[in-house]
């Protein structure tokens, strides 16, 4: 079976305009390479705040602090329970130590003897890793558990990912440019010939790219524990 086809990268603004030509027009030149820029960060944004992951694509490798996990207190102790829930995925995990103060480094553990990432193989499908569990019962104080790591959903954006984020970008191209635009028809060019495009169009246009869009990522919507 194929791997599932992924990228690299978000797609750019050029990449969402093409949207516009499958309709059968180009835009009209007043749009900036500022404005389309912030059109893309925008629905990237959107994305993120969509899903939950963030950043979706993975980010740069930082250490995070996290409480050891279970329901119990020994006076300024706390846990006593092997699976902890990530409030922060993360695409990669390099390291993890227990036992942290600010005075001890803690206890470096070993991963897939001491510690295993749920869920298994999460890297090789294209998947963030969500849960820890520790081999052992896990006490310790407040963040006293250091994760270092990629935050993130994937190191690679899936290609229905990537689709969306594409036409989340469009539809907010198309939703910016209606703002701009009289109530007349404005004159575009495709090709040599001239045609004509209204606010009817771009409206139509952005809210179909953009309820698709959404569609499509709400399977990757992650549960905060």
């Amino acid at each position: 079976m194929a791997a599932a086809a992924t990228y690299t990268a978000y797609p750019t603004a050029a990449e969402a305009l093409n949207l516009f030509t499958v309709l059968g027009f180009s835009l009209p030149s007043g749009m900036t390479s500022g404005e389309l820029d912030y059109y893309r960060y925008a629905a990237i944004d959107e994305l993120e705040n969509i899903t939950g992951y963030r950043p979706f694509l993975a980010g740069a490798s930082a250490t995070y602090k996290f409480d050891p996990p279970g329901p119990n207190y020994r006076g300024r102790m706390l846990g006593g329970g092997r699976k902890l829930l990530l409030s922060q995925p993360f695409a990669t995990i390099t390291a993890l130590s227990v036992g942290v103060t600010a005075t001890d480094a803690g206890t470096a553990l070993t991963a897939d003897t001491d510690y295993w990432k749920l869920p298994a193989n999460a890297s090789a499908k294209n998947q963030p890793i969500t849960e820890i569990v520790f081999s052992t019962l896990q006490w310790g104080i407040v963040n006293s558990v250091r994760i270092t790591g990629k935050p993130g959903y994937s190191e690679n954006i899936p290609a229905e990912v990537w689709e969306a984020v594409r036409r989340l970008t469009a539809s907010r191209i198309a939703m910016g440019l209606r703002e701009k635009l009289s109530q007349s028809p404005v004159e575009g060019k495709l090709g040599d010939e001239s045609i004509r495009f209204s606010i009817e169009l771009l409206q139509k246009a952005g809210e179909t790219w953009s309820s698709e869009a959404k569609a499509a990522i709400m399977s990757y919507t992650f549960m905060h524990p």
